[in-house]
């Protein structure tokens, strides 16, 4: 073999043991948190595994909603920026130290549109279920409980 493919081989074992320690490191912090219903041994490793699944899918989604979370900052930054004059306008985009208060607003008004829709994906994914995302959607629209669907199955999942 030569070294280019041993350097490709090498390369492909440290990815799976990334993967690996990922998931093992994801298992080892969830084993508190199953829940504690089947007595069967096989049946809590399940539920270790699909709840360390979960857990690292919450990984890209915050990514996505860091990359999200610019674009109310972007929005209100300008408006404090060119209707206010909280900002100056040679300032950076992100942080300066003289004036704070327009950049702190700024962060303020982002994280108020972007961190209820993040927690709100993220419980969805953990408990593997619509019905936060459907409780938002029906606070914001004014709806209460009673006029939303029931489950067809009446159990309430």
């Amino acid at each position: 073999m030569n070294a280019e493919m041993l350097q490709l081989i090498g390369n492909m074992v440290s990815v799976i043991a990334d993967a690996m320690t990922l998931i093992g490191l994801g298992g080892i912090l969830t084993w508190g948190f199953v829940r504690k219903g089947s007595s069967r041994f096989a049946d809590q490793i399940v539920d270790v595994f699909f709840f360390s699944i979960r857990l690292f899918l919450l990984f890209p989604i915050t990514l996505i909603f860091l990359f999200l979370g610019s674009v109310p900052y972007l929005f209100a930054y300008l408006i404090l920026r060119d209707a206010f004059g909280l900002i100056t306008g040679d300032a950076p985009l992100y942080w300066d130290q003289a004036p704070p208060i327009g950049y702190l607003t700024a962060y303020l008004i982002a994280g108020l549109v972007v961190v209820p829709l993040y927690l709100t994906i993220c419980s969805c994914v953990l408990l593997w279920s619509m019905r936060p995302l459907e409780s938002l959607v029906n606070r914001f629209l004014g709806r209460s409980r009673a006029t939303t669907r029931e489950p067809e199955n009446g159990d309430g999942d």
